[in-house]
């Protein structure tokens, strides 16, 4: 089997020691939180290489915030509806006690 590494297409790495001290990429960033099954993540990775997850992540909240929307207008049509027929109610009644 062929062993499958990565590398940076900048020609740097993520982390080294230097001169005694952790020279860490600036784009070597840590993610924490919860991935799209559920299950939690904490872990370094390039920014480059999360691109791909969060990209998914962020289309993702953007479905389920767009499918809100269309149910709280749909909600708010139909008290809409629902309150012209109690005003349009009121009015027929008022008149027909004005009327007698």
């Amino acid at each position: 089997m062929i062993e499958e590494t990565t590398s940076c297409p900048l020609g740097h790495s993520c982390t080294s020691v230097i001169e005694g001290k952790l020279d860490r990429c600036a784009w070597h960033v840590r993610m924490r939180g919860k991935t799209a099954t559920g299950d939690d993540t904490d872990e370094y990775r390039c920014a480059m290489a999360w691109m791909p997850v969060v990209q998914v992540e962020v289309a993702a909240a953007q479905r389920d915030v767009a499918a809100e929307t269309r149910m709280f207008n749909k909600d708010m049509t139909d008290v809409g509806k629902a309150s012209n027929l109690i005003m349009l109610q009121a009015v027929v009644n008022k008149a027909k006690i004005e009327n007698g």
